[in-house]
């Protein structure tokens, strides 16, 4: 049997596992086995839901804040969270006591934040034990559901890098070959860069983004002038997104219009799940 329904249904469950809400998912993903439509109020009850749970860990994520800021004796910081808190809670109706909550609130109409942080906090702090305890559960849900993301990412091409020569603390000559392996995710680009030690700007290598071939890339790289012999350089591997991609190529192709390298450029921030390696070597002396 073919319909159209099951592979949007299971898209929505998974998308209420991925937010930490369950509750209908199980129903919905069972209507999708079967070929039918799942019924309007479980669909309707399970926004409901979404948008519930998402009210909570706000008001959560107030509520812990107001007592960080409370630790810190900035009273009049922590209120304002506790009542940010407070307005949440009336909305999804958490059990948030509200005398003391009342209390809270004219204590800082009166700017006494002091007194309202304290009112609040012994009137929220049920809410806070008992909130975090019914969310622990949905939180190995949402978890598991990670796990068998992580699991099928691992068929994606991972993001690794080593430079393999020259090594840490090799003396080396002006110019050199730059060897190593690597694997990158797709849209993103492989860079090696040099600089002087101490110095903030660095000097992209090869012309271009390094070309990985069967996993291996070589690029040749020129480690200042005359006058840096018997310094020390820094060599950089730095794979980078598009835009940072763009960045270098339009360092490469001004300073080749210009015929001036003298200046160099500040290094983007490597691709989401990447991480650059650098490794020391000195420059041999003439």
């Amino acid at each position: 049997m073919k319909c159209e329904a099951p592979k949007e249904q299971r898209g929505f469950a998974i998308e209420l596992l991925r937010k930490m809400d369950s509750r209908y998912a199980d129903e919905i993903l069972l209507s999708a086995a079967h070929c039918e439509e799942p019924t309007t109020g479980v669909v309707t009850h399970s926004v409901q839901q979404v948008t519930q749970n998402e009210l909570k860990r706000s008001m959560l994520d107030h509520l812990r804040v107001g007592r960080r800021l409370q630790s810190l004796e900035l009273f009049r910081d922590a209120a304002r969270e506790y009542s940010e808190a407070y307005q949440i809670g009336s909305r999804v109706k958490v059990g948030i006591d509200e005398e003391k909550a009342r209390k809270g609130i004219a204590a800082v109409q009166s700017k006494n934040y002091y007194e309202a942080a304290e009112w609040f906090r012994s009137g929220d702090s049920c809410v806070l034990k008992n909130e975090v305890t019914n969310m622990r559960a949905t939180i190995v849900i949402a978890t598991m559901l990670a796990a068998s993301q992580w699991l099928y990412a691992q068929s994606s091409p991972l993001c690794k890098l080593e430079i393999k020569s020259p090594k840490t603390s090799d003396t080396i000559e002006t110019e050199i070959q730059i060897q190593g392996t690597a694997s990158v995710p797709p849209g993103t680009y492989l860079w090696i860069l040099a600089h002087r030690k101490g110095i903030a700007q660095w000097w992209p290598q090869g012309g271009g983004a390094a070309r990985i071939e069967n996993g291996d890339f070589d690029v040749f790289a020129t480690l200042g002038k005359e006058r840096d012999s018997g310094r020390t350089f820094e060599i950089m591997g730095v794979v980078v997104d598009k835009a940072g991609n763009d960045q270098l190529e339009k360092w490469v192709s001004d300073s080749d219009a210009k015929k001036n390298w003298d200046i160099g450029v500040k290094v983007p921030s490597p691709a989401t799940g990447c991480e650059s390696q650098v490794l020391t070597v000195v420059v041999k002396r003439r």
